[in-house]
């Protein structure tokens, strides 16, 4: 487990001794876990903070069985950015980003996330509050606020995906409520 360390079993503890987080002043990936098994990041603030606007990557990875949970990043170009299979990403905050949340691979879930004011820029881009990469096997994606974003979802290099609100048996489950009803992506 990568965490501030506050979090229950954590092996590298990312501050400085006195809780400050140390990642914020990173401009290109804060975190980047690449080929990755069986890894937690947890309980962390990878917002930007320097000067330029909008800089970096929040939480980049890759690999199987990777959970991100708990975090925050804002103002970066990319909030996450994660391929592979069986990922977790839920509760986190990833507002206020170019890109939200891109996301690849088979058996995924992306839970009860913040999104809101991802997804602003070129809409010819990767710039969505959530964009989905490719899927195979289960995707879940539920109970995330799509508030206020410029452009919402983009799916691209999906073949034979089948979008529904989860009553049909085998389909992809994309739910643009906040998990109380209240409808987060509208028509612009």
């Amino acid at each position: 487990t990568i965490s501030d360390g506050t979090a229950p079993g954590t092996t590298i503890d990312l501050s400085d001794g006195s809780g400050n987080e140390t990642l914020q002043s990173c401009s290109g990936r804060a975190i980047y876990i690449y080929a990755g098994n069986d890894t937690t990041i947890s309980d962390m603030d990878l917002s930007w903070t320097g000067s330029a606007s909008r800089s970096g990557t929040g939480v980049e990875c890759n690999g199987t069985r990777i959970t991100v949970e708990d975090v925050v990043v804002r103002n970066r170009d990319r909030g996450g950015w994660h391929s592979g299979n069986t990922l977790l990403v839920q509760d986190n905050v990833f507002a206020d980003n170019n890109t939200g949340v891109y996301m690849a691979g088979t058996n995924n879930i992306l839970r009860r996330n913040d999104l809101t004011e991802s997804g602003s820029g070129n809409w010819d881009s990767d710039n969505y509050a959530f964009y989905l990469g490719s899927a195979g096997g289960t995707l879940a994606v539920e109970e995330n606020d799509f508030s206020e974003a410029q452009y919402g979802i983009r799916i691209s290099g999906a073949d034979d995906l089948v979008v529904s609100d989860g009553s049909i048996t085998g389909t992809t489950y994309i739910d643009v409520t906040d998990g109380s009803g209240n409808q987060t992506l509208r028509t612009v």
